[in-house]
């Protein structure tokens, strides 16, 4: 099928398009020769995104409303990116994102992270460099994943950041305003309670709550799992 393109938007030469491709109002989506934009078959970009060079969009990605896609951004098929989303890479630290993964609105993503297959973000989540996340991850609505470890306004200006990494392993479930800092590895299956406050790696199937987060049982207690259920 044709691609339906907004004769308000602007898409450049260096932009290659699958088929059934649609773009709505008031896009810039330019890529370069150098490094130009590739966008799968069936991809849906609603109105007022930007897209930078470098970008990968796989089929059947779908893009809300006002969503930037900053250089060298790779997103895997049938993924969705709602409305208001920020997502940056650099060329050699990009960011990735796996198929089948949905990103709330108004989250953000900084360069040289990677989002796995199956994952789940709410609304309002903000996820710092050198984030890894594996499969089937749930991040609830206001959750952010902090890596600079003694941040200024000076060092920020400077750009003198002292930064960790957080990894999330799979089936993890990070409830609402939680904040996960630095240099903390969240384990497979693990729960974490809204508004907890993590600073130290948690158990494969921990349940942990509180400020700083402590553990309170395990995912196979049959209160954590009646709800939450063992991941196969």
């Amino acid at each position: 099928m044709q691609s339906k393109i907004s004769e308000k938007s602007i898409v450049n030469e260096f932009v290659k398009l699958g088929k059934n491709v649609k773009i709505g109002n008031f896009c810039v989506i330019e890529g370069s020769k150098e490094k130009p934009i590739i966008i799968g078959d069936n991809v849906e970009i609603g109105n007022y995104c930007c897209i930078k060079p470098g970008v990968k969009l796989s089929d059947n990605v779908v893009l809300g409303n006002y969503v930037n896609l900053g250089s060298f951004i790779e997103i895997g098929k049938n993924s969705k990116i709602w409305h208001y989303c920020n997502i940056f890479g650099k060329e050699k630290e990009p960011t990735t994102i796996g198929e089948n993964t949905q990103i709330g609105g108004y989250s953000e993503i900084k360069y040289a992270c990677k989002i796995g297959n199956n994952c789940r973000f709410q609304s309002f989540v903000f996820v710092a460099e050198y984030v890894t996340m594996e499969d089937y991850v749930f991040v609830g609505p206001g959750v952010s994943f902090a890596v600079d470890k003694h941040p200024t306004a000076e060092k920020a200006l400077e750009g003198k950041w002292e930064l960790g990494e957080i990894l999330v392993k799979k089936h993890a479930v990070i409830g609402s305003e939680a904040v996960i800092n630095p240099d903390v590895v969240i384990g497979k299956g693990s729960i974490i309670g809204a508004g907890s406050v993590v600073t130290k790696n948690t158990e494969d199937y921990g349940v942990y709550v509180g400020v700083p987060a402590k553990k309170v049982g395990m995912r196979s207690d049959d209160k954590y799992k009646k709800n939450f259920g063992m991941p196969k």
